[in-house]
């Protein structure tokens, strides 16, 4: 089965960044994207980043027709999903965003730029399977507690 590695590195009041690896742990992987979500709020549905862990994904189409991946067994949530997007409070309700570059939005919030392209890598390298598996890690504890 495929596996994929994000890891937060940044936790700011409008959102978690991270780095996403191919592989299923982040040393020896290949770094080749970057991940955007909605804030630490304790998990609340459709405004928290979801809690660190490894969760498998499943393949679907989504309602506008564009495949994605969903999380599934996700603690308390459903629907999470991976696709593009750019603003974690506009483009997400506690979805991953994926991407290739950081950008600065207004008043130096930073946002996610190539969306289209870093998703379109990562579905490519997922090949189309079914199922992958995903693992959340959180090194610096960036959505502990807060």
């Amino acid at each position: 089965m495929k596996n994929f590695t994000i890891i937060r590195v940044s936790s700011q009041p409008y959102g978690v960044f991270g780095v996403m690896i191919e592989g299923s742990r982040p040393e020896g992987g290949q770094a080749f994207a970057l991940t955007a979500e909605r804030p630490w709020k304790q998990n609340k549905i459709n405004i928290s980043c979801i809690p660190p862990g490894t969760y498998t994904a499943y393949l679907r189409k989504r309602s506008n027709g564009v495949l994605a991946y969903e999380l599934r067994a996700v603690p308390g949530r459903s629907g999470i999903l991976l696709h593009k997007g750019n603003i974690p409070q506009k483009d997400s309700k506690g979805c991953i965003l994926v991407g290739e570059k950081f950008d600065v939005y207004s008043e130096a919030q930073v946002v996610l730029g190539l969306s289209g392209e870093g998703f379109g890598e990562f579905m490519a390298r997922a090949g189309g399977n079914k199922e992958i598996l995903i693992t959340i890690l959180d090194p610096f504890n960036l959505t502990v507690g807060g």
